[in-house]
């Protein structure tokens, strides 16, 4: 049980990273921000063309397509082809992280140490401990609990 436990708390926290960073690396809408943000958009003949460079770009990191001859350096695409590489390391943590984590859980659920009941009182129990400390209406809550215990 103890190592099951174990296994979720090692490989919940890289899950939760992977996750976030290839949502983040590999969707149009973060590079449009960063474009616009930084200007970028100046740089280029039209704002339809940097779109379609962050879609080659993309796709170059999903494996759908190649970079744009036209647009990156030798030292450009050597550059990229190591961040895809990354990327690629990245996807096997995450992947390899999921395959884990619900594996663990998996074995908590038919090894009846940890019923389903249980791990939702527990879900709904560290939500409301997360609620109590990041909102005043959650400091309210644990302020009137507190009150009760007396």
């Amino acid at each position: 049980m103890k190592l099951i436990a174990l296994l979720i708390v090692a490989f919940l926290p890289p899950l939760i990273l992977a996750v976030n960073f290839l949502y983040l690396v590999l969707t149009r809408s973060t590079y449009e921000q960063i474009f616009q943000k930084l200007s970028i958009y100046q740089n280029f003949s039209s704002q339809d063309e940097a779109i379609y460079l962050i879609d080659n770009l993309i796709g170059y990191f999903r494996g759908k397509n190649m970079l744009e001859q036209n647009f990156f350096s030798t030292q450009a695409v050597l550059h990229l082809a190591d961040v895809k590489q990354v990327f690629k390391t990245i996807k096997i943590i995450n992947l390899f992280s999921l395959a884990v984590v619900s594996f663990s859980m998996i074995l908590l659920i038919f090894t009846k140490k940890c019923s389903l009941i249980a791990m939702w009182k527990f879900k709904v129990y560290r939500f409301i401990v997360a609620i109590s400390f990041h909102s005043p209406a959650g400091l309210r809550i644990e302020a009137h609990q507190r009150c009760k215990r007396r």
